[in-house]
């Protein structure tokens, strides 16, 4: 069995062991480390920046050896000076010279000692030999840039070293596939390219799958969201996110030929193909935005892939590309203006570039806005890497309106740059920060450059092996920048294997510190790794990789020459415990977690989602009810920078309830409305969302529709037949069982008659009183009738006594009587009873009265007064008459009806006028001899003498008027004189 296949046996079989806390099996963390949720993190690192199938692109020759094959490795990794395999052009695919190498049977690749191989040239590997599979003495290399380093062999031992999720970007570059030889038929179309990298992707998923026993069980596994991701990690496996770095993505170039539906359509294809993590623009101008500018072929290949020079501005101090630590950038495209015109012929020169600093003044396009937010929709991962400074800035804004972390996959800082450098493809300051407030993810690519382009700042401990270039140690320098700037939280890596960029060079040996022999001949011997190896975290002993029987790397002398390497490369770091602690590397070895979390956060975000709305139709009345059936109104619309709207999902619980229904929309609609009539009464709560095309929903909303259709239900005490002698209330009980009462009074109140005072009548009726529920039901109570309320008293009829003069002891009967037409005549009592003799035994004013009430109290009373008088008899005869001057004697007795004589000398009897009979015109009264001095009737035993002087007196018939005692008459008597 070939080697490739038992080693890809091996790896499903036997699941290596990490320890998933920091350096120590005993105990997990109580709190999640520094910028993380989980308390009990994935240990490991992740690499967010590899092209592993970068043979595929750039024409398919340019980049040589394939990450795996069925035949085997030597089938896979071949030497790279001539092939016989495919069939091969040249050049902007013209027809290959196959004879210009000496002989014209074997096409060439990089040709013998890599003479056709100009990147190489360009890179510093021309005539370099050109072995690969066994010998591998000239590749692969930490300097090589056209040369396989993602080898499944070496990818499985990175792994074993702590690597637990890659992400495999498919890669591409217009003009370096147009400059180079080509596999026919492959052509130099970014997305022809990605489309092959990620068939091969599953490809070589489904071979190691093939290798472990059926699917799902090789140890490569494509991972579509982070629980995939997380499940892969936990069984063993190493997690691997797709991902694409073109430079005219979507085939959207710079002449504005993408429609925004080309766009979301393009973005929706490859997100259903996998992908998960995109740079909207790579080296050169798109129709997205402008590519940072840090070297001077970038400027070259935009004029030759654009059509246009990058336009450029000074740009080294003006904010917000740099903050009050960073000095600015420093890169000047103006001085490779000579270099350029060497290639680009008859393309033109390019301009004339002044300032101290330049950068790219293309930003963000709207196409480009737009891109960002329907990445945002699907919970993409949008990496900031290669975005002009403009751009850069315009894409964190929308990131920071929508809390949505990003990722910087293999970048630098301007911070840890010097010279020309510190270009805008490095993150300043001021972005750092926004960055470790968004929770985003940074990762330092490993090749950071040499002594003349690093330094250190703000690290909390020096590195204390020596400054070498190119190496390990200048990428500590921006590791641990990056670790500081993020305020402690993970830090990753990003490899850029098989992307052109160079990974780091040893620190010893004749490519020490990047061929340079002083700096390297300065590295102490002792802080040389050591092998056999361990990890922190990690279980099992590293000894140097076997990668052929006649080739074994060593990390010393080598540097990081494929990615099986990249475990040495950290030990490597630590110095034999002279170097970076375990602690200083924690923040690395929790990248893999950071990731996850990273894109857990963007799948439970909810950017650019529907939006949703409603309609009640009739509207609620100001108590929030109906009194009819209600038709609500849901509705959902697509966000303008969503995904597109999908669906509206809507339920009903409580008085109606509907089950969970989904109501998709129609092909290319931007919203859907769904009408729900509610008749039932009672309180329905609606619940409805709407969904994008990626699963985007929006919050939730509720609608409460309440109905009341019923009146209230009142019910009222009837008239009891009873007589009242005051208005009558009815008590009266409102209820309402679904909405309830309007006014909470009603639910008990009176209704009551309005009988008038002095009025009696049994058919009274009370007043009404109408009682509402909430809903605006309203029920009418009253008028009740036939209540008996008798407010009027007793009539009393006195028809004896009269107020007339009664005289003693006259025999009088009363007679009176009392009537009530309402409650009736309850009691009618006179002074005395009806029919028997009233008082007139005593001369006086006398009152009989009489009281009455009626069976409810009403009472009356009614008096009379009368006069009971004496009975004058006469005891002389007043028909004699005197002369005038004579006395006349006026003799009386005072006597009762029957003329009894009741004279006593206890009864004063006096005189009090004279009158004449016939016109009562006074005369003059006087006694005779004195004999009445005080005009008093003399009492003479049982009769009264008044001795009437009439001398004054003339002819006449006169009238003696006096007064007896207590009688209330004036009685008089007659007397003639003639």
């Amino acid at each position: 069995m070939r080697r490739e296949v038992s080693r890809s046996l091996f790896c499903s079989a036997v699941l290596f062991s990490v320890i998933t806390i920091f350096g120590s099996p005993l105990a997990r963390p109580q709190q999640p480390p520094l910028g993380l949720t989980n308390p009990n993190p994935i240990w490991g690192y992740a690499d967010v920046h590899m092209h592993q199938f970068a043979n595929l692109g750039f024409g398919g020759l340019l980049m040589w050896g394939e990450p795996y094959s069925p035949a085997g490795i030597s089938d896979a990794l071949p030497f790279c000076d001539f092939t016989t395999r495919y069939a091969v052009v040249g050049p902007l695919g013209n027809p290959l010279n196959i004879c210009a190498f000496g002989g014209c049977s074997l096409i060439p690749v990089h040709g013998p000692s890599h003479t056709a191989d100009l990147i190489g040239l360009a890179g510093g590997q021309g005539f370099k030999p050109v072995g690969g599979y066994p010998n591998f003495d000239g590749w692969p290399s930490w300097s090589s840039f056209d040369h396989q380093q993602v080898y499944i062999d070496w990818l499985y031992r990175a792994h074993q070293g702590g690597l637990q999720l890659a992400v495999m970007h498919a890669v591409n570059n217009q003009l370096l596939c147009s400059i180079s030889n080509q596999q026919a038929g492959f052509g130099c179309d970014d997305m022809d390219a990605v489309d092959r990298q990620l068939t091969a992707s599953k490809g070589l998923q489904g071979f190691l799958d093939l290798q472990a026993g059926g699917p799902g069980k090789g140890w490569y596994r494509i991972v579509r969201t982070p629980q995939e991701a997380r499940d892969a990690i936990a069984n063993g496996q190493l997690a691997v996110v797709l991902g694409i770095e073109v430079d005219t993505l979507f085939r959207c170039d710079v002449t504005g030929n993408c429609t925004k539906n080309d766009v979301s359509t393009r973005l929706q294809k490859y997100y259903d193909l996998g992908v998960r993590h995109l740079f909207p623009v790579h080296v050169f101008n798109n129709g997205f935005g402008g590519a940072a500018v840090y070297n001077p072929l970038f400027d070259l290949g935009n004029k030759f892939v654009t059509g246009d020079w990058i336009d450029a501005f000074d740009c080294s101090g003006v904010q917000p590309f740099n903050s009050n630590q960073d000095t600015g950038y420093q890169f000047d495209l103006g001085i490779f203006n000579d270099i350029a015109n060497l290639f680009v012929g008859s393309i033109g020169t390019p301009p004339h570039r002044s300032g101290a600093g330049q950068c790219n003044a293309r930003g963000l396009t709207s196409l480009g806005a737009y891109l960002i937010k329907q990445m945002m929709a699907r919970h993409m991962v949008i990496d900031i890497d290669h975005m002009s400074a403009v751009m850069t800035d315009s894409v964190l804004n929308i990131a920071e309106a929508q809390n949505y972390p990003i990722v910087s996959g293999h970048t630098g800082f301007v911070a840890t740059s010097l010279g020309n450098k510190r270009a805008e493809g490095q993150k300043t300051e001021a972005v750092m920060t926004r960055l470790k407030n968004l929770g985003a993810l940074v990762a330092p690519i490993l090749d950071q450059g040499d002594t003349g382009e690093i330094t250190s700042r703000g690290n909390s401990s020096n590195i204390p092996f020596l400054p070498c270039s190119k190496s390990d140690w200048a990428w500590a320098q921006a590791y641990l920048y990056a670790v500081n700037a993020m305020g402690g939280a993970p830090v990753a890596l990003g490899s850029d294997f098989n992307g052109g960029a160079g990974e780091p060079a040893p620190r010893y040996g004749t490519e020490g510190c990047g061929g340079n022999a002083a700096e390297s001949s300065l590295q102490p011997a002792s802080l040389q790794l050591t092998y056999p190896f361990q990890l922190p975290g990690i279980s099992g002993n590293f000894p140097q990789f076997q990668m052929s029987s006649v080739k074994t790397n060593d990390f010393n002398f080598e540097g990081l020459a494929h990615v099986g390497l990249l475990p040495d490369m950290i030990a490597d770091l630590r110095a034999n415990g002279s170097g970076l602690t375990d602690k200083q590397l924690e923040p690395l070895f929790h990248s893999a977690e950071a990731y996850i979390e990273l894109w857990e956060r963007l799948q439970n975000s909810e950017s650019f989602a529907p939006t949703t709305s409603y309609t009640v139709a009739p509207q609620a009345n100001a108590n929030g009810w109906n009194n009819t059936n209600v038709t609500a109104t849901l509705a959902a619309a697509g966000d303008p920078d969503g995904s597109g709207l999908a669906s509206l999902t809507y339920s009903s619980s409580g008085a109606e309830s509907v089950a969970t229904t989904t109501a998709n929309a129609a092909p290319s609609a931007t919203a859907v409305s769904v009408p729900l009539q509610v008749t039932t009464e009672g309180a329905t709560n609606i619940s409805f969302y709407g969904s994008d095309s990626v699963g985007n929903n929006s919050a939730t909303a509720q609608v409460s529709v309440h109905v009341d259709k019923t009146p209230p239900s009142v019910q009222c005490a009837s008239a009891d037949g009873q007589w009242h002698g005051t208005d009558v209330s009815l008590a009266c009980a409102g209820s309402d069982a679904i909405s309830g009462l309007q006014n909470p009074a009603d639910s008990a109140f009176l209704l009551s008659t309005g009988v008038s005072a002095g009025t009696e009548t049994n058919n009274a009726s009370t007043n009404s009183h109408t009682v509402l529920d909430l809903a605006g039901n309203s029920t009418t109570a009253g008028p009740i009738a036939e209540n008996m309320v008798d407010k009027k008293a007793p009539s009393i009829t006195i028809a004896t006594p009269t107020s007339a003069v009664y005289t003693v002891n006259q025999v009088v009967q009363a007679n009176y009587n009392c009537v009530d037409g309402g409650s009736g005549v309850a009691t009618c009592t006179g002074t005395v009873s009806t029919g028997s003799n009233i008082n007139t035994t005593t001369p006086g004013v006398l009152t009989f009265a009489v009281n009455a009430a009626d069976n409810v109290s009403n009472s009356s009373s009614q008096s009379i007064q009368y006069k009971v008088s004496y009975n004058i008899c006469l005891l002389y005869d007043p028909t004699k008459a005197k002369h005038p001057g004579s006395t006349y004697p006026i003799n009386i007795a005072l006597c009762d009806a029957n003329r009894v004589n009741l004279s006593t000398a206890a009864v004063i009897v006096h005189a009090v006028s004279v009158t004449l009979a016939s016109t009562d015109a006074p005369g003059i009264l006087a006694d005779a001899g004195n004999a009445n001095p005080d005009m008093d009737f003399r009492f003479d035993s049982s009769s009264y003498i008044f001795n009437l002087k009439t001398t004054e007196l003339g002819i006449g018939t006169y009238n003696l008027n006096f007064t007896a005692g207590s009688d209330p008459s004036t009685h008089a008597v007659q007397f003639q004189i003639k």
